[in-house]
């Protein structure tokens, strides 16, 4: 689609040239560090197929991605042990579905509803140095298997 940000971005080349902060990518997802993270580890997963409603969905989209899913909330149990992690759809418009995996620490209770409302709104800061996001990148390549 001409008009979608993302479809100009996946046809654009090797992705990790244009994403420091991809940290896999498969024939059918995107994951990146999340810049503005609601949590420490805070991951955005985004199917590449363009879908202007989630009711287009077909399995074959999901290929590979539950266990991607899996595979990447086990890192995170791992690395920053957490009470849970939480796997949030957030409802934002857009052509490509996509969650989160959002560490919860222990003893804290995220509130979802106001995570959900937070990571719509566009003007939400960065809190993520380039620095920060390279270092989780790269332990969460290493810990996966991946080049860096």
């Amino acid at each position: 689609m001409s008009d979608c940000k993302f479809c100009t971005l996946l046809s654009s080349g090797p992705l990790a040239a244009s994403l420091s902060n991809l940290v896999v990518e498969t024939d059918r997802a995107v994951v990146a560090v999340n810049r503005k993270p609601v949590a420490p580890g805070h991951l955005t997963i985004i199917l590449k197929r363009h879908h202007p409603r989630t009711s287009a969905l077909q399995d074959d989209d999901l290929g590979g991605v539950v266990r991607l899913l899996g595979q990447l909330s086990r890192l995170l149990e791992e690395r920053f042990q957490p009470g849970r992690v939480v796997f949030l759809g957030d409802g934002k418009r857009s052509a490509h579905v996509h969650w989160h995996l959002i560490p919860e620490p222990a003893g804290v209770t995220l509130d979802l509803g106001a995570a959900v409302a937070d990571l719509n709104l566009a003007s939400r800061p960065a809190t993520l140095t380039e620095p920060e996001v390279q270092q989780l990148v790269g332990a969460l390549r290493q810990a996966m298997g991946k080049a860096p």
